[in-house]
């Protein structure tokens, strides 16, 4: 009988230990289902605010499109911009050398222009336009 109940207590012994195993599967079972549940929440949150920020990045990107459409247009209007005023100031630089050498020229009009010394006093920009004009009223002075 001896071996009998050692048998049975044996038994008793591993039955337990198996419960004891089997409950410790089924709380880890349940802790493993409680943490996929929490993950599967968390992707789900992840989810929608990812969703949320590629409409952001996917409006960004639009926009950003457009300012540099605009950045473009821009540029291109300076740019035109700079060589019509390149342009033109060529042009009025020619036009200045111009003046600057018929002022320095001796006009034929002022070989018929009848100034005084006196004009050259009350108009000193006479001189200026007419050179030779000075020369021949201070010629005639000295006369």
């Amino acid at each position: 009988m001896e071996f009998a109940e050692a048998a049975m207590r044996d038994t008793e012994l591993s039955l337990e230990n198996y419960n004891l195993a089997d409950q410790r599967a089924q709380m880890d079972i349940d802790n493993a289902g409680k943490e996929v549940k929490e993950l599967q929440d968390e992707v789900g949150k992840l989810t929608s605010a990812k969703e949320e920020k590629d409409k952001e990045v996917k409006a960004c990107q639009e926009s950003m499109t457009g300012l540099n459409n605009e950045v473009a247009v821009l540029e291109k209007e300076k740019s035109d911009t700079d060589g019509h005023f390149a342009g033109e100031k060529t042009k009025w630089s020619e036009e200045i050398s111009r003046f600057k050498q018929q002022l320095q020229e001796n006009s034929p009009i002022c070989a018929h222009a009848k100034i005084s010394p006196k004009d050259l006093e009350k108009d000193p920009t006479l001189k200026d336009l007419c050179p030779q004009v000075q020369n021949r009223t201070t010629a005639v002075l000295t006369h």
